[in-house]
C-alpha cells in the first residue's frame, strides 16, 4: 500500500492539520508504478520518530521489502518502513525514513453529538464535513473542529483517539501490544 501521511503545520503561531489529495502523477517514486502515486490509506505522524499510525489492520507479508512510499501534507516523498500491527484494534505502525513534519494530537474526546466534524476517508476526493451523530457508516479519520484527530469511524464503529492511545504507545515501545492471556 501507498500512504498519504497526515500531519500539522504551524500557521501564525497556531497549528493547523494539513490535507492533502496525492496528485495524479509523481516521479521516481519507489515502488510506485509508473509515475503514478496511488495512494490507498491515510497515516497520521504521530511523534518525532517518525511514526505512523494508519487506521487499518495490514499483514507484515503485504509488504515484500516491509516499506511503502508515502507522501507528506508538504508533497514531500518519502519512504515508510512497517513496524507492527495489531488485529483487534484494526492498527498498523510503520516508521518513515527520517523524521519531518509535526504530529498530530489525538484528542482525549470523542466529538459532542450535532458537532460539526472533517472526515478523511482514504483513496482521495471523500474528504468531507460532516455533523458528527456518534458514528458514521463509512471509513475515515474523524476530526475535530480545534484540528485534533477525535478518533476512527469503521462502518458504524467509533475508535476514539484515547481509547487507541495505549495501544498505540506499546506497538512503539515493543513492537507489538502486549495482552493478558
Amino acid at each position: 500500500g501507498q500512504v498519504v501521511v497526515v500531519e500539522t503545520t504551524a500557521v501564525d503561531g497556531h497549528d493547523r492539520l494539513v490535507v492533502v489529495s496525492p496528485p495524479a502523477v509523481y516521479g521516481n517514486l519507489p515502488e510506485a508504478s509508473g509515475d503514478q502515486f496511488p495512494a490507498n490509506n491515510i497515516g497520521l505522524l504521530l511523534d518525532g520518530d517518525a511514526h505512523v499510525l494508519v487506521p487499518l489492520y495490514i499483514e507484515k507479508e503485504a509488504f515484500s521489502d516491509q516499506s511503502a512510499p508515502a507522501m507528506l501534507g508538504d508533497g514531500t516523498l518519502t519512504t515508510a518502513h512497517f513496524v507492527c500491527s495489531d488485529r483487534p484494534t484494526n492498527l498498523t505502525l510503520m516508521q518513515l525514513d527520517r523524521p519531518m513534519g509535526r504530529p498530530v494530537h489525538l484528542s482525549q474526546a470523542k466529538p459532542d453529538a450535532g458537532s460539526l466534524v472533517l472526515i478523511l476517508s482514504p483513496g482521495g476526493p471523500q474528504t468531507r464535513l460532516a455533523i458528527w451523530t456518534g458514528g458514521m457508516q463509512d471509513y475515515g479519520v474523524v476530526v475535530a473542529l480545534d484540528g485534533n484527530v477525535a478518533g476512527f469511524s469503521r462502518f458504524g464503529q467509533f475508535m476514539s483517539g484515547e481509547v487507541c492511545r495505549p495501544v498505540v504507545e506499546q506497538m512503539i515501545q515493543y513492537g507489538r501490544v502486549r495482552r493478558a492471556v
